[in-house]
């Protein structure tokens, strides 16, 4: 499918969903496209550093209903939100073909559970800093278990009214994080305090964040009664986390490739929870090899550690890729999507950060670079 045409320049549209309008992103280029979605608390624009360098592929971005400049729920006691549908909606509207579908944070089980459903759309998984189920590994922010908890909500109810109250807890949880709640380029002022506070073109974004996060904990339950299936996902998945994050950890990351049977793990060494934001470079070498892996984006380039351990399943080869800001990253992600057969079904340890690799790894060169 060649999709309906956006400016080449990349340009913004309205698109049908589930409940109301959403603010779409789009970015020409030939397919597949990379789709890319958002957690919470936070919009499409912590992908706004990354799009242009996955030229020449089509990108396209989008809020969810209620976050950023997409339509807001009427109803602040709105059930969960229907996800899947809205997806459905971008990719049938666009009329994209299969796609290289990236999902950050809170949308990582969301597009998951799209891949699981609709197998024949999505080309290639991309996970960053994100969860599926319940894993030994997964802990959470404390914001976020506080929006979580029922119990909690009129304490919740009254920091939310004093917006003092409200900036602490946001400044907290960037500190958190190990970032600057007041970096007038850091993913907290461009990202999340207009989900909280409001925008110069659109409201804040509470009702959704609250409407998501209420269903956190269910949602974990039901995620858990599909951990089975994901074994059988034949496409490549790539997970890439900032190694900087102590909540979706590199355990966690290790612990979710362990689930597919085609999975990698890129650890980006000097990011955090938002390694698509933290100074992305593009590739000497893109233009050689599309279409490109946001990996090769996440950081200034970086040379690749393999970390292989012995003992994997028969025919199977375990690593995990960390990498510096000194070298580049591997853009041979294209070739994978095109030739699942090529990635090896392996299980990943990822040693933490500051951590050594433990006795039973073997370093060296990756042949994904």
């Amino acid at each position: 499918m060649t999709g309906v045409p956006p400016d080449r320049a990349g340009s913004h549209r309205r698109v049908n969903s589930p409940g109301g309008q959403l603010h779409v992103g789009d970015r020409a280029g030939p397919e597949p496209a990379f789709l890319m979605a958002h957690g919470f608390p936070d919009d499409s624009a912590i992908y706004q550093r990354l799009a242009p360098l996955l030229t020449p592929n089509r990108v396209i971005t989008f809020d969810w209903r209620g976050y950023g400049r997409s339509d807001r729920p009427g109803n602040t006691a709105e059930q969960a939100p229907s996800h899947q549908g809205v997806l459905e909606a971008v990719l049938d509207t666009l009329e994209l073909g299969r796609v290289v579908l990236v999902a950050h944070d809170a949308s990582g089980p969301d597009a998951i559970d799209f891949t699981l459903a609709h197998p024949g759309r999505v080309a290639h998984l991309i996970l960053l800093n994100t969860y599926y189920g319940h894993a030994a590994s997964l802990q959470f922010p404390e914001m976020i278990r506080l929006f979580a908890d029922a119990n909690l909500a009129p304490l919740l109810d009254a920091m939310l009214e004093d917006n003092n109250q409200r900036l602490w807890l946001l400044g907290h949880t960037a500190r958190r994080f190990g970032g600057d709640p007041l970096d007038p380029q850091g993913v907290g002022l461009t990202c999340v305090f207009p989900q909280f506070f409001g925008g110069n073109d659109h409201p804040d974004a509470l009702a959704a964040i609250r409407a998501w996060t209420r269903r956190l904990f269910p949602a974990l339950d039901e995620q858990d009664a599909h951990i089975g299936q994901l074994a059988q996902l034949t496409i490549p998945v790539t997970l890439i986390f900032g190694v900087g994050d102590s909540y979706l950890s590199p355990q966690l990351a290790a612990d979710l490739a362990d689930l597919f049977s085609h999975a990698t793990v890129h650890l980006v060494t000097d990011a955090s929870h938002w390694p698509n934001g933290t100074n992305p470079q593009p590739s000497r070498n893109s233009s050689r090899q599309p279409p490109h892996s946001p990996d090769a984006a996440c950081s200034t380039p970086a040379r690749p550690i393999a970390h292989r351990r012995e003992g994997a399943r028969p025919g199977c080869s375990a690593h995990c890729n960390s990498y510096d800001n000194r070298s580049s990253l591997p853009l041979r992600f294209g070739d994978r999507a095109a030739q699942p057969s090529r990635l090896t079904p392996h299980r990943v340890i990822s040693p933490g950060p500051g951590s050594r690799a433990p006795s039973r790894l073997m370093v060296g060169n990756s042949t994904a670079s």
